[in-house]
């Protein structure tokens, strides 16, 4: 018994020694969200002294190491309970205004408008399969709003909140809808649309929505989920120090939570969706400034079917992104600072005249 209750201790001691390991590293590389407390300086202190205290824990200590990594994710996330980043970017919160924008039928499409005074452009946010307009989408809509521009997300059809079932082309109408309000805002309007939502946009503006300009995050002309390579893909990607180190503090647990969405109300097959809406065609008929960003490690949106179709778009930029995944894409600084400093240098120092 006495054995058993040593051998408890040196466990115990190798467990907290692994939590004040993990403690530091998160510190250390400036990712809270994967820390205990709030601070970074008291996340590298706390853990240093765990650390040493608990290296002495022996062979035990080997064997304490995955409890720990679940208990380290566990903490992370209990202590970020009050410092969920989606209140910010919700209906009721002070930071945005919930919309209907009616529609003749008299249905509406619903939006959240995140409001920048003195702006002459404002952004037309699309969101991708299964989300709605918070969902992966708050990452991107903060860099958006710091780069000065106003910032409409709208429920696509099928989605979130819009009482639609999605349809090819009845698709275009969200978009329609969405940009003659913001031109009742602003100058200008650039669409940034995700994944599904660039297909969509693509189709809208190629049908003769006008923009002044069309941002592309990781659409695919195909989508092949059959495949576990891009499972893999996007754990590697998790896995990048660069993805925890945005300063909203998101946990793993926040994550998973924003990936509980309620199944897409669709009136054709999933699989038929995306070669229904033909993003290499749309795209080819626009005639609008495009930034297309793609990560180089995605394998649910290849860059490499839309690169072999580069030169029939009429006015195109490519951004390439290594290292990144079809998720990390909208939910890093990197990528989405590429697609601001596009904006600010293609659109807003052009003349303003309208591409369709």
């Amino acid at each position: 018994m006495l054995r058993f209750g040593r051998a408890l201790i040196k466990f115990g001691r190798g467990l907290l020694g692994w939590l004040g390991i993990f403690n530091l590293l998160s510190a250390i590389a400036n990712a809270p969200n994967l820390g205990w407390l709030a601070q970074r300086r008291n996340d590298g202190v706390l853990g240093a002294l765990l650390a040493v205290w608990g290296w002495r824990g022996g062979r035990w200590r080997w064997l304490s190491v995955w409890l720990a990594v679940s208990i380290q994710l566990g903490l992370a996330s209990l202590r970020s309970l009050w410092h969920n980043p989606l209140r910010n970017f919700a209906a009721g919160s002070s930071s945005c205004e919930p919309i209907k924008i009616m529609l003749d039928s008299g249905q509406h499409v619903p939006g959240l408008w995140y409001a920048k005074s003195h702006t002459n452009t404002a952004i037309l946010y699309l969101h991708g399969a299964g989300n709605d307009k918070t969902r992966y989408a708050t990452r991107a809509i903060d860099q958006l709003q710091q780069a000065g521009f106003s910032v409409l997300a709208i429920d696509l059809a099928g989605q979130g909140e819009n009482p639609r079932t999605l349809d090819v082309p009845d698709s275009n109408t969200d978009v329609a809808a969405g940009v003659a309000w913001l031109r009742q805002h602003a100058q200008k309007v650039v669409v940034v649309a995700v994944s599904l939502g660039g297909c969509i946009g693509s189709r809208a503006i190629a049908d003769g929505v006008a923009v002044d300009g069309l941002v592309i995050i990781g659409s695919p002309v195909v989508l092949d989920l059959e495949s576990n390579h891009y499972i893999r893909s996007e754990i590697r990607a998790f896995l990048r120090p660069a993805f925890w180190q945005y300063p909203d503090r998101m946990t793993l647990f926040q994550l998973w939570q924003q990936w509980q969405a309620p199944p897409m109300r669709i009136a054709i097959g999933f699989n038929q969706l995306f070669p229904t809406l033909n993003l290499n065609d749309s795209l080819s008929r626009i005639r609008a400034p495009i930034l297309l960003v793609y990560g180089q490690r995605d394998r649910i949106a290849p860059y490499q079917a839309v690169l072999s179709n580069l030169a029939t778009i009429p006015d195109v930029t490519l951004q390439l992104m290594p290292e990144h995944s079809h998720l990390t894409l909208p939910m890093e600084s990197f990528p989405l600072s590429a697609i601001t400093t596009w904006i600010h240098e293609r659109i807003e120092s052009s003349e303003g005249a309208i591409n369709v």
